[in-house]
């Protein structure tokens, strides 16, 4: 039988269902998080761009803090390209994922979405897939087949 949580070697637990819920809902608002991403790698790009030359002090050239700066810079330039492509590659697995649940099961796929995805309430979303608001034990139905196609697929 399936079992949405896992006992690892240490004691401690792991929830599937949740950590599925927790990376549908990230996967929504990837195109923003990597918007800002760029954003904040673009201000670093800028601010170590040289800058107009007003005057030469020649005292300050290679300078020990100019140095740190520029470091300080690719440091943190590295760490920004870094997350922004672990975003990117998190966002391919997932809609890979995604792709599979709707060619399989549409109404899983819908439920995701619009649950997930489009982050509407569980009675909006059981409106929309055709269910009344007393059939919730249905939504609840497809709503624990949806998460565990989706932990399969993900996790394997």
């Amino acid at each position: 039988m399936f079992n949405a949580k896992t006992i690892f070697r240490w004691g401690d637990f792991m929830d599937y269902e949740k950590d599925c819920e927790e990376r549908l809902r990230k996967y929504a608002r990837t195109e923003e998080t990597l918007a800002i991403l760029n954003k904040r790698l673009d201000k670093i790009t800028m601010h170590g761009k040289p800058g107009e030359i007003k005057a030469i002090d020649f005292s300050k050239i290679g300078h020990a803090s100019m140095t740190s700066d520029a470091m300080q810079d690719l440091v943190e330039a590295k760490h920004i390209l870094n997350q922004i492509n672990r975003v990117k590659d998190e966002q391919e697995i997932i809609k890979i994922v995604l792709d599979k649940i709707k060619k399989n099961n549409k109404e899983d796929y819908k439920y995701l979405d619009f649950r997930y995805l489009q982050d509407k309430s569980l009675e909006e979303t059981s409106d929309i897939l055709g269910y009344s608001n007393t059939s919730m034990r249905t939504i609840y139905k497809i709503r624990k087949r949806a998460l565990k196609n989706f932990i399969l697929y993900y996790w394997g």
